[in-house]
Parts: C-alpha cells; structure tokens; sequence
C-alpha cells in the first residue's frame, strides 16, 4: 500500500504495536514496527525498524524495552554467502579458475555449493575450486549445523569479461617476501596492484597461458616460479609485463633461471654451520640487491646446504661449516671451477661448523654463543678463542685455528686450514701417537663464501677449542666489497667484470638458520 512495494517477498501486516505501560494498542491496521537483535546506546533501549502505510521507506528508532512491538524469526537463509577469491564485484576473465570462499563459518560442520542450480558433493572445507568460470554463473551456499541445513544464502552471479586484451599502460603488480622462505614454510608474498580497480593474477609462465590463481598472497610451490600479472577489473585488460617470483631452497644442483630485460631484487641466504655437542654451527649471512638488465640473460643459482658431521665410516674429520649461496653467470659441470666461481655476482657467506669436545667451560653447551662465528658481511667475523677458525673477508679466506699440544709439549694436532676462493677451510686432524684420538672429531670447518672461512684447530682438552670461521658475502656494486678480473685478479673495484652491478644494496651477518635459500623477484621492466 501507499508508496511501497514488496519486490523481495517481505510481507508485512500492519499490527501497530502495545504502549509500553500495557494499556491500550496504537497504530492497528496502519503501521508496525519490529524490534531488532541490536540494543542501544541508552541503557533498556533497543533499536527498532517502523514501516507505515503512508511513507515510502523503513525508519530507525530506539526505543524503550517493555513496548510491545512484533519480532520476525528469520530461518536463516542469509548467514552464509560465497565469496569470490576476495574479488568484491566478481568480475573475471572469461575461462578463468577461482576458488569460491564462505565468509562465516563459525556454526556450520559442512558445506553445500550449488552452481546454476546444481548441488556439488558437501565439503568439510569452507571453499569450493571452480574451474571455469563463465558469464553469468550463480553461486549459492548452504551449511550443516547441530541443528540441520541451513537455507541456502543470496545468490551471486559472476560477471566475465575478455581479458586478451593487453595494455602497456597497466604496470605489473610490485611483490614482496615477507619473511625468509624455507622448504618447510610457506613464504608470504606481499603483492600491490597498480591500479584502484585492479587484481593480481598468478601465471605458470612469463607469457600466454590460463590465469589459475587470483589475488593469492600464500606462495606454497618449493624451488618453483611464478609470474603475476596487474587486470584491469573494469576493462579486463592484463598488463603486458609479468612480474616474476622464484623461491630456490637447496636442491642439491644447479637452478638455471632465464631472466628477461627488467628490474630484478635479488636475495641470498647462506647455510649455518652443523651444529657440534658443545658448540652450534654459525648462522649463514643475508645477501640483498636490486640488479637492472637491459637485456636477456641466463643466471645459475648455487645454494648453500647446512653442514653435516663426522663421519667415522668415511674418516672424515670435522663438524663441517655451511655452503654458500650464490648467483653466477657460468655454470659447469662441477659447482668450484674457478671461471665458475669468478662468475658470482652475488654471494652469501656460509657459517662456520661447530665443535664436538665437551671437555672445559669454554666448550659447554651454554657458551655455545661465544664459540659460535657467523657467515655474512665484506668480512665475516672471528671467534675469540685462538684456535677458532677466522672469518673470510674480499681478498683472502680466514686463517685456521692454531695446532693443539699435549701436556709435554708434543705436538698432537694440527692447525686448521685457511678458506680459499668460494671454499671453507678444513678443520685440523689428530696426529695420533701419544696424544692419542681422543678428539679426532673435534673440529669445526669454514664456511662457505666469497672467500671462506677457516678451519679449527682440534682439541687438547682446553677451554680453547674453536669452531670454523664463517665466510664472507659479495655483492657486485657494493660498498667495501673487492671485485676480481675475469682472471681473478683482484682490482680494488666494488663492480664484477661482468659489468652488472646492483644498487641498493645490504649484507647482514649471521641471518639463517639451516639450509640457505635464494630468491629472485622481477620488479618491473
């Protein structure tokens, strides 16, 4: 009646409503008015909605509890509704794949989709993966409680729009890590598209394909790439340009990554050091840059394991330091020829292997900090105790650690070795004869780097005995860093030979625990 309609079925009989103090009724036959489940600001008051046979709209009061005014009991149709892959006015790409998401599931055990007007199988997951989407699809949700199902929610309708469209003026989407990636947990992208009406779109390739994912910010593949586009949500327009993201843990080999011209951040991690019964393994530095190439290349990514330990079935000796992580122009068969090596232009130091003699203060498991050096840095640093292993630094690899000697003075134990180019010294062996070989597992090796660090020299039972040193970082452009010639030469310059060189550059110390991991990022062009 009067000025409104009843376009949604909401019938409603103008019952008026009970005076508060309970003595008559008002409004019969002409309005009526339903309390809500919202109470007020002012103490005993509710909020209530009126409708009236001469206005053309609802109206919003509060009012006092003890009036009598009618209630509707909702069955429950409305307390589910699907979610498109966090995409508010579901537009998407004609033929895409999107994961359809409930927005409150705090009562229900159990889920039925219903897709233009056909039930799926009931999940216990509160989504459904849809693949594809056309024009015009409904999606419709239901939920099992203690109490049965639940209504079925609002439907939505997808809109789809054809995205081969490109445009130069949309810019790739910008990515992040959050934290550092590892094999075991999932690294968190940070991605910003470059427009208000804009969402990002993951690809199996750096052109053409099918987008499958959309506005995801879980990177779950290991040692895989990805590539992410910016859409247009208004045009369905896709940036020409991809942005890409490669997660590279520790397999074991070489990761060969073909790199198209753009920006590029570039991240390294180094392995720590096995970790000894008395003292751990150093942790492996943090390597960082932003590298712009004006064309093509091809790049080999080494990554750095951790350390393992003594061997008695092999004999050998020592708690071993962590590998490196690296970024090369060469990659041959074997990961130390020296052209390969000459070819890092970025590296992250390794940390040095702990100890495994447990006799004296200086080795208890307690000061493991003190006897622990860590991989990272233009030079890494050196443990205090003189048969420590010594740190790498842009020229030369870390000293060993000094011989051990018994009680009369003869010699028992070796020193340890100094790091070389890209490689850890090894830790000192046992001479036997009257010393013995009581600790011929005793010690630490270097780490990994652009030069390594030092071997440890092994135990006489001392406070003394060290763990390997760490070894240190490179990174072409950097500042303090000691670039070689294609000879290895060193030429007093921060720029590799190749002539690429990063800017924005930062090395941290000691910045990983376990196994390194690499990450290359595609910025932009």
């Amino acid at each position: 009646s009067g000025a409104s309609t009843d376009n949604f079925g909401f019938n409603i009989i103008p019952a008026g409503y009970r005076e508060q103090n309970g003595s008559s009724y008002a409004s019969r036959g002409t309005a009526t008015y339903f309390w809500t489940s919202t109470k007020s600001a002012t103490a005993n008051y509710a909020i209530y909605r009126g409708f009236s046979n001469t206005v053309g709209q609802a109206g919003r009061w509060d009012g006092f509890r003890s009036y009598g005014l009618s209630v509707r009991c909702m069955e429950g149709e409305y307390t589910l509704s699907p979610i498109l892959q966090q995409n508010s006015n579901n537009t998407f790409c004609e033929g895409a794949n999107t994961f359809v998401t409930v927005d409150n599931t705090t009562l229900y055990t159990s889920y039925i989709f219903n897709i233009d007007g056909v039930d799926k199988a009931a999940v216990t997951t509160p989504y459904m993966f849809i693949s594809p989407i056309t024009n015009g699809t409904t999606i419709k949700v239901k939920g099992l409680t203690s109490e049965g199902w639940s209504g079925y929610s609002i439907p939505i309708t997808v809109k789809t729009v054809d995205c081969s469209c490109t445009s130069t003026s949309i810019a790739a989407p910008e990515l992040a890590i959050n934290t550092a990636p590892s094999t075991a947990v999932n690294a968190v992208l940070t991605t910003t598209a470059s427009c208000a009406n804009c969402v990002v779109d993951w690809y199996p390739a750096a052109s053409g394909g099918t987008a499958y994912l959309s506005n995801t910010k879980i990177y779950a593949a290991a040692n895989y790439t990805l590539y992410a586009a910016t859409r247009d949500l208004s045009s369905g327009c896709s940036s020409a340009d991809r942005a890409m993201v490669s997660i590279i843990p520790y397999s074991g080999a070489a990761a060969q990554r073909d790199l198209i011209a753009g920006t590029y951040q570039m991240e390294c991690w180094g392995a720590q050091g096995q970790n000894g019964t008395g003292a751990r393994g150093g942790y492996g530095g943090y390597s960082r840059g932003i590298l712009f190439l004006e064309k093509d290349i091809t790049v080999f990514v080494y990554v750095g394991t951790q350390g393992s330990s003594y061997n008695a079935t092999t004999a050998t000796v020592g708690i071993f330091g962590g590998g490196a992580s690296d970024i090369r122009l060469e990659s041959p068969a074997l990961w130390n020829t020296a052209s390969s090596l000459r070819s890092r232009i970025m590296v992250s130091g390794g940390g040095g292997g702990g100890s495994s003699i447990v006799t004296g203060t200086g080795n208890s498991v307690a000061d493991a900090n003190a006897n622990r050096t860590a991989g990272g840095g233009t030079a890494a640093p050196s443990g205090t105790f003189n048969k420590t292993g010594k740190g790498g630094a842009q020229t030369a690899g870390g000293n060993g650690g000094a011989a051990g000697y018994g009680p009369n003075g003869e010699f028992c134990w070796s020193a340890g070795a100094k790091g070389q180019f890209g490689i850890g010294g090894a830790g000192s062996k046992g001479a036997g004869g009257a010393c013995g070989t009581a600790y011929l597992s005793g010690s630490g090796t270097g780490g990994g780097g652009y030069y390594g660090g030092g071997g440890a020299g092994d135990g006489d039972g001392t406070p003394n005995d060290g763990v390997g040193g760490g070894g240190s970082s490179f990174i072409s452009g950097h500042s303090g860093c000691n670039a070689i010639n294609a000879s290895g030469i060193h030429t007093g310059q921060a720029i590799h030979y190749s002539g690429l060189a990063f800017t924005n550059t930062s090395m941290v110390i000691g910045a990983r625990a376990g196994k390194g991991t690499v990450v290359i990022i595609r910025t932009g062009n």
